[in-house]
């Protein structure tokens, strides 16, 4: 199975603008190389940074980071992009958010499983049937028109006895803009590693998740009305169906 997720806003390229005159066509390019310059990817033992003019882009977590005081470590995921940056500085992720802990940036986790007749949930962490976690570095890339890196999961079945029975190869491009936005791609590929196969059940969610910041729930979420202190900013969501919110996560 493959997932590929493609954003909208996509660079401008030189082959994208043949009919302008030589000159504009040199200012594109230009431009492209100068932002390109910008990007930079640090791989360091505990993750992977790509920035843009010193703003973070997207953070891959090789290790988890620690849970805080409060959060069970069962919470703790590794494999998960966190933070995400806007180009103001703002982070749009969440990690060990008090409404949901097992809610990681964004993951990839099925819901609703059955291996062996086993039923396994890589998503609801607490109930320690399933995880993903990160396996290894496939490789970092950075040139004129693109920088990010490929990186290894594991599903793992970590009822007795315990198997990786899903390797998943992540693709983050990181692609460069004018800084009014960040824009990179996801590109996810599942193989099966064992020759019994894990069946995917129905379910209304479950797959690629992107957790958002608890400032961006809303009045009528019944978690906002448990902290009163809880600073709340207007918010919304759209995916390339035009779903909105609710619609796109079911």
């Amino acid at each position: 199975m493959q997932v590929v997720s493609k954003p909208f806003a996509a660079v401008l390229s030189c082959a994208k603008v043949k009919p302008a005159p030589i000159w504009f066509l040199a200012m594109v390019c230009m431009a492209n190389v100068s932002f390109a310059q910008q990007l930079k990817v640090v791989d360091e033992e505990r993750t992977i940074v790509v920035t843009q003019a010193d703003k973070v882009v997207v953070t891959y977590n090789k290790v988890s980071p620690p849970s805080p005081t409060g959060i069970d470590p069962i919470y703790e995921r590794s494999g998960c992009l966190h933070p995400v940056g806007s180009p103001q500085g703002k982070f749009v992720t969440a990690m060990f958010p008090f409404d949901h802990a097992h809610q990681q940036g964004i993951f990839s986790a099925w819901v609703n499983t059955t291996y062996e007749g086993r039923a396994v949930d890589f998503w609801n962490l607490a109930g320690r049937t399933g995880r993903v976690l990160h396996e290894r570095v496939i490789s970092t890339f950075q040139t004129a028109e693109v920088a990010g890196f490929e990186v290894d999961l594991l599903h793992r079945v970590e009822t007795q006895p315990p198997v990786d029975v899903l390797r998943e190869r992540w693709k983050v491009s990181v692609y460069p803009t004018d800084g009014t936005y960040h824009c990179f791609d996801l590109e996810t590929e599942q193989t099966a590693l064992t020759a019994q196969p894990l069946i995917i059940n129905e379910y209304h969610y479950g797959g690629i998740v992107l957790r958002g910041p608890t400032r961006w729930l809303t009045a009528k979420d019944s978690d906002a009305r448990k902290q009163s202190d809880l600073k709340i900013e207007p918010s919304e969501f759209l995916n390339s169906l035009g779903s909105d919110r609710v619609k796109g996560n079911h």
